[in-house]
């Protein structure tokens, strides 16, 4: 999104088709499992800039002397003859202030099915829907200060540039709005909703080691670009998907440390292939906004994804999981004839850690014993909270989970 509202949310963690506790764990031959789940995001306000800082999304700017110098001839003529009758007229003189306030809410809901194919293979599918909904606020926080420019001036001695800052016309918001329709030919600023698939993911799993006191497991599959991509002439649009096939490969243990208590890990590379896209060139340098589009090879930054958690269970009816989610995702780059239109510094390398807690009500083990329950399900409710990271934005969502098991 132009406005600074990105989301890099759900990566590999969006999708888990099986819901036992441990890591390694593969639907038996012949089994199915059914998966419900709902994510819940906080309103998006603040994110972490490159050096790892806490910002928010707000945007503050003035249009003055410095900012729109260059932007027309006839305003550097003007500027040009203020600055060399006062230079203080210059420095302080100023159409407005404005202020942009994004605010973005997400909801997900996925729904996983797995299949055993073998004894220690089971393949599944995971297909996210989401619901999203932006509002910019934009204000202006200050007017113009033509009369004291003119005060400073002297309206006496320079007749022409006071008669000009006298007829110069008051910049508010709602010209702001026009000019983004008329010339830059995007939709007004203002709310934005919508509703949609995301990227589906579909992969296979294979345990690799198995005991009673740990195992192994390893997975590859595919992420297919059924999700829409945001569109350049809405600012506030979001994508729901990244627009190109991802793969990626992944492998994880688990290890019981104690009676009821286990660790498990895992890690997942994603290859990003090259994709079509267009994309607005910058009028200025480091801007992301212009009148032209153009289409480009975009090569998003591969990615790697570490989770690791702690998982402690309570009468094998009740577990408490402590899990920690490492994200990395690599610069993003343009390739072909347009590619020197877009300053890479904007699409710098992508870190985060993030932090979750988990409770979790399952019958699969008292089922497996003793066939206590009709039927083996897994209920869950977690939260999800960034830490720190670097160039993504501040999230904290809720996840509610339902598995069945047939």
């Amino acid at each position: 999104m132009n406005l600074g509202i990105f989301l890099i949310l759900f990566s590999f963690f969006l999708y888990a088709p099986l819901g036992q506790s441990a890591y390694y764990d593969v639907l038996p031959q012949g089994r199915f499992n059914l998966q419900f789940r709902l994510i819940k995001t906080n309103s998006i306000v603040n994110s972490y800039d490159s050096s790892g800082g806490l910002r928010s999304n707000d945007v503050q700017f003035n249009l003055d002397g410095k900012t729109i110098y260059g932007a027309n001839e006839i305003l550097d003529k003007y500027f040009d003859d203020l600055s060399n009758i006062s230079p203080e007229a210059f420095d302080r003189f100023q159409i407005g202030s404005y202020e942009i306030k994004p605010k973005a809410n997400v909801n997900v809901r996925v729904f996983g099915f797995g299949y055993g194919l073998g004894k220690k293979s089971t393949v599944y599918l995971g297909v996210p829907f989401y619901q999203a909904e932006v509002n910019v606020a934009f204000n202006r926080t200050k007017g113009n200060n033509y009369d004291e420019i003119v005060e400073i001036v002297g309206e006496d001695q320079v007749t022409t540039v006071t008669q000009i800052t006298r007829g110069l016309p008051d910049i508010t918001k709602g010209i702001i709005q026009t000019v983004l329709v008329d010339y830059f030919g995007v939709r007004p600023i203002g709310t934005w909703r919508a509703e949609g698939p995301g990227d589906i993911e579909a992969g296979i799993m294979h345990q690799i080691y198995s005991s009673q006191s740990g195992g192994a497991l390893f997975k590859f599959g595919v992420i297919l670009p059924t999700g829409k991509i945001e569109n350049p002439d809405i600012l506030q649009d979001i994508s729901f998907g990244d627009g190109q096939v991802d793969t990626f490969i992944e492998a994880g243990f688990g290890l019981e440390l104690y009676p009821q208590l286990e660790f498990n890990s895992s890690t997942r590379f994603t290859y990003q292939f090259d994709s079509q896209k267009s994309r607005r060139v910058p009028d200025i340098t480091g801007t992301s906004l212009g009148v032209d589009k153009v289409q480009v090879t975009e090569k998003l930054g591969n990615k790697i994804d570490i989770y690791s958690n702690l998982t402690y269970s309570i009468f094998n009816l009740f577990r408490l999981e402590l899990g920690h989610h490492y994200h990395l995702q690599g610069a993003t780059k343009y390739r072909g004839s347009s590619s020197s239109l877009f300053n890479s510094s904007s699409f710098r390398q992508v870190t985060s850690h993030a932090g979750e807690i988990k409770f979790v009500f399952t019958s699969v083990k008292r089922y497996l014993k003793n066939g206590q329950f009709f039927l083996p399900f897994e209920l869950s409710a977690s939260y999800f909270k960034t830490l720190k990271g670097e160039n993504i934005q501040a999230v904290n969502r809720t996840t509610f989970q339902l598995s069945t098991f047939f």
